[in-house]
């Protein structure tokens, strides 16, 4: 994702147009296209900022978009952005941004819905395997049942209960296994993630994530973190999809990192 794209989509929610009177600005002051000055030298974008709309609303600015752009699941805060654009290295913004994924508010309630349409398809359809299990069991014992009393006239009482027991435990194996085999795979919120704790900083300004930081940490025995994205997200009170996305941001800040899924 391009400097341009982030810099529109934070820029859209201070205000309406918000980003074209700015750039058009930046443009008229640099003489050039601000977002290829920004790959070359951030600090000299971040200048010509402050020269245009003032010291204070430069550092507002940030810390709205910032804001937006945490809210959109990149880990950032203002003076994290600001810092990276004094230091004139081009990595460190880079770095930042690498990988960057926007989520809209409609993709987010799109996957939200696909989620639980999904959980809910896993569920229904566990539900029919149940009953087909049951009924294959039933009907298996029945037509024992009906072998058993047809040639009861030439077994004697004590075959006649042993042939009913077997026929029993049978119905009953070939359909616990039916529902085992045929029984969707547990949907992704049952899954246990494995984390390594990296010592990153979480964005101070970010409650939400600090709060999946810490019920994180409680989880912690030794080098590595088990989570369960069911326990976790019922605890927290969050959506599986809201939480594997916090997760995400505390490992593009550097707080921990994603070892394994099972």
């Amino acid at each position: 994702m391009s400097y341009e794209e982030i810099f529109r989509y934070g820029s859209d929610s201070i205000g309406p147009g918000m980003f074209q009177v700015l750039r058009d600005r930046l443009e008229a002051e640099l003489g050039e296209d601000p977002f290829k000055v920004l790959e070359r030298s951030p600090k000299r974008f971040l200048t010509a900022m402050r020269k245009i709309i003032g010291y204070r609303t430069t550092e507002a600015y940030f810390s709205m978009l910032a804001e937006r752009l945490r809210a959109a699941g990149i880990a950032v805060t203002k003076d994290v952005l600001i810092d990276a654009m004094e230091s004139d290295d081009p990595s460190r913004l880079e770095l930042i941004f690498r990988n960057a994924r926007i989520v809209t508010p409609f993709e987010r309630m799109y996957r939200q819905k696909v989620f639980l349409q999904l959980e809910k398809a896993a569920k229904a359809r566990q539900r029919r395997v149940a009953i087909g299990s049951a009924l294959l069991g039933i009907g298996m014992f029945s037509l024992v049942l009906l072998v058993v009393t047809l040639a009861s006239t030439f077994l004697s009482q004590l075959q006649v209960n042993i042939a009913l027991a077997a026929g029993a435990i049978i119905a009953f194996v070939v359909a616990v296994e039916n529902y085992l085999s045929n029984t969707a795979p547990a949907p992704r919120a049952e899954m246990i993630m494995r984390m390594r704790i990296l010592g990153g900083s979480v964005p101070p300004l970010d409650e939400a994530l600090h709060r999946v930081f810490t019920a994180i940490l409680r989880e912690r025995k030794g080098e590595y973190v088990d989570v369960s994205l069911s326990s976790l997200s019922e605890s927290l009170e969050m959506s599986p999809v809201d939480l594997i996305d916090s997760i995400m941001m505390l490992q593009r800040a550097g707080v921990i990192r994603v070892e394994s899924i099972s």
